[in-house]
């Protein structure tokens, strides 16, 4: 997750108020892959904390809520900042001769 934040604020443009990136690049695929293990990271985290949390025999019960807690938030902030690419996404092709005067 800390990879795709750094990523997305690398390439964001605060006068466009957009991620700008190239269409042909490496660098959507890289993300979402990034947001993708950081989700499953995140996910298997909260359910091993839950399903640990309830159990008599577990003695170390603060870990496991603070396993799932700790999850769900990396899970909560992966889905923030994938939302937040999808929203101010721009990509940009180059060589385009869009808007150019002939």
């Amino acid at each position: 997750m800390v990879a795709a934040t750094y990523a997305i604020l690398s390439r964001y443009n605060p006068d466009l108020r957009a991620i700008q990136f190239g269409k042909a690049g490496m660098f959507r695929p890289a993300f979402l892959a990034c947001i993708a293990l950081a989700c499953l990271l995140a996910a298997v985290g909260a359910g091993l904390g839950i399903n640990s949390a309830g159990q008599r025999r577990n003695t170390e019960q603060g870990k496991s809520w603070t396993g799932f807690f700790i999850g769900v938030a990396a899970l909560s902030l992966s889905i923030i900042v994938f939302a937040a690419f999808a929203f101010l996404r721009l990509p940009v092709e180059i060589g385009s001769t869009v808007g150019m005067i002939p």
